[in-house]
């Protein structure tokens, strides 16, 4: 990509839909699309609106046809118990197969919805595979969250099965997944018809009588099935995969089938450089959307091999897992997050365990780049992109000045047209603050050689480890501790994570308990309701929380105290006085602060 990015750039700029015609000729097609674009359908325009296809039959059926079957597709390993194994196309087809016998016995079809509740595990990734074999519309739900966040997405769905396993394995822990679903079933308002239960070793499950069955059992009595794809519409959904540490209605981000798999599989080839049979590690989670992009459909639609890996960067059993992956599965191009490494680095410093692994096929690295570098930069906008920075009143400004990002539209193939059973809330959210673009809700700006620099998120959003969390949620949770009168969560920076939120919490008058206790409480309360993923560990109690006249918490200024950048008193301040007492707070457990 880098040698072909401006030429590429161009002639997208120059006539897109000949250029996104060019890429869908990548992909088999039951009827073939005669419009590319079609800018009076859906909420911006819909894109392949009148073609038919299947993503499940792109990603295997199609290779297995072009004699490729033998190839390996997927590999395995897991840290965690040490399991390891190898699947070809021919293997993965048939499993695919099986399992989407299976829920099209229990009732599931074209457009119902599935609810995947899993682990790192090949089943997980199949199952995938087999909600899209028969039309079904998968929505997988990272197993650290808690059973009220998993009902919220059951009743957003109206999920009709839920696929789960009884147990994920975490370093020096196994994690019960049943218990959890039994909870989120019971306070969910839509009750799933069916769940499929795969009985891990490590931790068995006890199962509902009539409404609960073995995974493999169930999926046993199927193989040697032959189970045809169903053709579905271009612009039907794939897929719903829900934003984290949402407050209310959950938001659930919907793909489709044909702009998804043509942009997918652009993306292996033009970006990552990667040809059939070689060997692509995403080291994330199938529960996010990195996970559902790069470990299971783009690779496969492009007949890559994939690894599916169940662990931690450090600790399973130490800081040179990755490498020992890469070493003995050949790996040719690996990408994650740069917080994988910041763990790395912290254990392994000098590169010690690193260079015990020869590594001669490792081409390319991504950490969500694939240009020349620049420091704090995700570099160039990629064909389809057209990015632009606007001041609050939607106006262009130049280069180098923090604004709103942007991007124009219609947005490419493979973007979220809409929100599930939400145009309405789609339109609100991201499209009518700026009339004629998406509205990202970061702030940014691009250099004079247009790399594209994020600097904050416009609203209170924590990166934290790679997952986006809402503060207003764990502020919810906070709220309801019986001695909380208020309160307040921000982003800190944090060495590992990148960020770790950090709970202020005003306490009822005449409350005379421990403030410590309490802490630990709301704590406690936060990791229970929205789940460990959270990484929620320091509650502060103050006296008062830092508001304008208007009543409006300072949240960016207590952020920036907490930091240790600079700050200027904000002119709508009731009282000044306040942030120097939250400083004093922070200060106490080794957090900020620089004056202002």
């Amino acid at each position: 990509m880098r040698n072909g990015y401006h030429q590429a750039y161009a002639a997208w700029k120059r006539d897109p839909e000949a250029f996104w015609r060019e890429a869908a000729s990548d992909i088999d097609w039951f009827k073939p699309a005669e419009r590319i674009f079609t800018p009076n359908e859906g909420v911006y325009g819909r894109w392949f609106s009148d073609a038919e296809t299947n993503t499940c039959h792109n990603c295997l059926d199609r290779h297995v046809a072009a004699g490729r079957g033998g190839e390996t597709a997927v590999i395995f390993d897991s840290t965690m118990n040490g399991e390891k194994r190898r699947f070809t196309y021919d293997e993965v087809l048939r499993e695919v197969m099986a399992i989407a016998a299976a829920l099209v016995e229990r009732g599931i079809g074209k457009g119902d919805r599935v609810i995947l509740y899993m682990p790192m595990v090949p089943q997980a990734v199949f199952s995938m595979l087999a909600c899209a074999r028969i039309g079904a519309v998968h929505s997988v739900v990272f197993g650290g969250f808690a059973a009220s966040e998993l009902a919220a997405r059951i009743d957003d769905c109206a999920a009709k099965l839920v696929i789960t396993a009884s147990c994920g394995l975490e370093p020096g822990r196994i994690v019960a997944y049943k218990p959890l679903v039994d909870q989120a079933i019971e306070i969910a308002r839509s009750k799933p018809e069916c769940c499929l239960v795969l009985q891990r070793p490590e931790l068995r499950a006890d199962l509902v009588s009539g409404r609960d069955h073995d995974f493999e059992v169930a999926v046993a009595q199927h193989r040697g099935d032959e189970i045809a794809c169903v053709s579905v519409k271009a612009t039907d959904p794939l897929y719903i995969l829900y934003t984290s540490g949402t407050t209310g209605q959950p938001k659930g981000v919907v793909r489709d089938n044909g702009g998804h798999m043509v942009a997918l599989n652009w993306s292996m080839r033009n970006i990552y450089g990667l040809k059939p049979g070689e060997v692509f590690w995403t080291a994330s989670d199938i529960g996010w959307v990195v996970g559902h992009s790069y470990i299971v459909y783009a690779p496969l639609l492009s007949g890559v091999t994939t690894l599916i890996f169940e662990g931690k960067p450090v600790g399973t059993p130490d800081a040179g897992t990755f490498w020992r992956i890469v070493s003995e599965y050949q790996v040719r191009v690996l990408f994650t997050a740069p917080t994988a490494f910041r763990a790395i680095r912290r254990e392994d410093g000098e590169g010690e365990l690193m260079r015990q692994y020869p590594m001669p096929d490792l081409r390319a690295l991504f950490l969500a780049g694939a240009l020349p570098v620049k420091h704090g930069s995700p570099a160039l906008p990629m064909p389809g992109y057209d990015i632009a920075v606007l001041d609050d009143a939607g106006h262009p400004i130049e280069a180098g000045t923090l604004g709103n990002i942007v991007v124009k539209l219609p947005l490419p193939p493979g973007c979220l047209p809409t929100l599930w059973n939400a145009d309405e809330r789609f339109r609100s959210a991201y499209l009518d603050e700026f009339p004629g673009y998406y509205k990202t809700a970061d702030a940014g700006y691009v250099d004079e050689d247009g790399y594209l620099f994020i600097m904050s998120r416009t609203d209170d959003i924590i990166n934290c480890a790679g997952h986006r969390l809402s503060t207003g949620a764990m502020e919810e949770v906070c709220a309801r501790h019986p001695d909380v009168a208020e309160c307040a969560v921000i982003g800190v920076i944090d060495a590992l994570k990148g960020q770790a939120p950090c709970g202020f919490l005003v306490l009822k008058r005449h409350v005379s308990r421990d403030a410590t206790a309490i802490e630990s409480e709301v704590v406690a309360m936060i990791r229970d309701s929205i789940g460990p993923v959270a990484a929620f560990k320091t509650a502060i109690t103050v006296n008062r929380l830092p508001k304008t006249r208007s009543g409006k918490i300072l949240r960016g200024t207590m952020q920036k105290i907490a930091d240790g950048i600079p700050w200027k008193m904000p002119a709508t301040i009731d009282d000044p006085m306040i942030l120097e007492e939250i400083a004093e707070a922070l200060r106490g457990r080794g957090l900020g602060s620089l004056p202002m």
